[in-house]
């Protein structure tokens, strides 16, 4: 359960609910953002939008945040600013961190504000919101839902930061891809499972989490199962490789919607593009840490929630290949895109982790980025 859950709005007097979680030894932060919206009414919503097309039995999704209908890009950009600079204070000042001794902000979004020639580096818009020192290493990766999760192994691995007081974000305004429940816009699916959402970690790479082993997986989306909208077009190279680089910036070809939607996806088609690639690197990552650190189990693994479908239908195939770890559902409030799995992690590291336990940590997303880590919290494993 979370510690404590208090709510804020922006100066638009859009509601954002803050969620403060202790962990073992840092605490991490969940932000929601825009208009609640209960399962039941959203049902409804989307049979006005799409009255010829059966909706999901269950998403897992007991509400999703939205932005509210009429929201220009403007608003929504400085609405998004707003959620990541209480954020990331609210993570500093949890731990007990100054801004200026934060050496490191690693930020995630799948649908970063990047279409905004003020904000293309939005790590650095948001350090100096929050003052960091302007020599803080700055670090962007927009790769869809694998966005957060990827800057979370990324963070605790580079050399530079070892030792060092970091914050990992993930932060996602997604609802633009779904503006005003416009089904010229988006699928119905898209519309059932996608919202806004944030979270953000503070940590300290080598001390508070070490990584073990990990893993890093490009597959290009081929079929095209699952495509988006690039806010970061402008910064790429059309005929470039899957994961391209722009200065700190590393971002993900995604297959580009047809007849001007935002985002679309093909259900059990992206389910299973998802799925079967995300096994692989799971197992690699198991068989890995079997042979290296075998006298010691994993506790439990953290991972990506798409959907409750694709979160059961994974832990089901993981069980046949022998990989049997206690991996709770714990995101009731909607699928954030590059903020889920960090959303994920914090809840469950909150509830379940002790110094010397080892987690299994998996994010993954559209286009495709597949990333996971086998991590350990702060000091020897338990059975050491």
């Amino acid at each position: 359960m979370p510690y404590g859950i208090e709510s804020r709005s922006t100066t638009r007097g859009t509601q954002i609910e803050i969620e403060t979680i202790p962990g073992p030894h840092t605490t991490g932060v969940n932000a929601h953002w825009g208009e609640r919206i209960p399962r039941n009414d959203l049902v409804e919503r989307i049979k006005i939008a799409y009255p010829n097309i059966p909706l999901q039995n269950s998403t897992g999704f007991d509400v999703i945040w939205h932005q509210a209908d009429g929201t220009s890009r403007e608003q929504g950009i400085q609405d998004e600013l707003e959620v990541g600079k209480l954020l990331i204070e609210t993570v500093i000042k949890s731990n007990g961190w100054k801004p200026e001794e934060v050496a490191g902000l690693f930020i995630g979004s799948g649908v970063p504000i990047a279409d905004d020639p003020r904000y293309q580096d939005y790590a650095r818009t948001l350090g100096g919101m929050v003052g960091m020192r302007q020599d803080a290493h700055f670090d962007n990766m927009y790769a869809a839902c694998a966005s957060g999760g990827h800057q979370l192994i990324n963070a605790l691995t580079r050399e530079d930061m070892q030792g060092e007081k970091v914050v990992v974000a993930g932060l996602e305004g997604i609802s633009f891809l779904t503006e005003n429940f416009d089904p010229k816009l988006a699928d119905s699916l898209s519309m059932e499972f996608f919202g806004n959402g944030a979270a953000a970690k503070g940590i300290i790479p080598g001390r508070t989490m070490t990584v073990l082993s990990q893993a890093h997986r490009v597959v290009r989306d081929e079929d095209e199962v699952l495509a988006a909208h690039m806010t970061y077009k402008d910064m790429m190279d059309p005929n470039g490789e899957t994961l391209q680089s722009h200065g700190n910036t590393r971002m993900i070809v995604m297959p580009t919607p047809k007849d001007g939607m935002r985002i679309t996806m093909e259900g059990p088609s992206t389910g299973l593009f998802f799925i079967r690639n995300t096994l692989g690197l799971v197992e690699e990552l198991y068989k890995e840490h079997l042979e290296r650190w075998g006298h010691f189990p994993i506790d439990f693994s953290s991972q990506h929630h798409p959907s409750e479908t694709v979160f059961n239908n994974f832990q089901k195939r993981a069980k046949r290949l022998g990989i049997s770890v206690p991996t709770p559902w714990v995101v009731n409030d909607g699928n954030s895109s590059a903020a889920t799995s960090l959303i994920a992690h914090n809840r469950i590291v909150g509830e379940l982790a002790r110094p010397g336990n080892v987690e299994l940590f998996v994010a993954y997303g559209a286009g495709g980025s597949f990333d996971g880590g086998v991590i350990l919290h702060a000091g020897k494993p338990q059975t050491l």
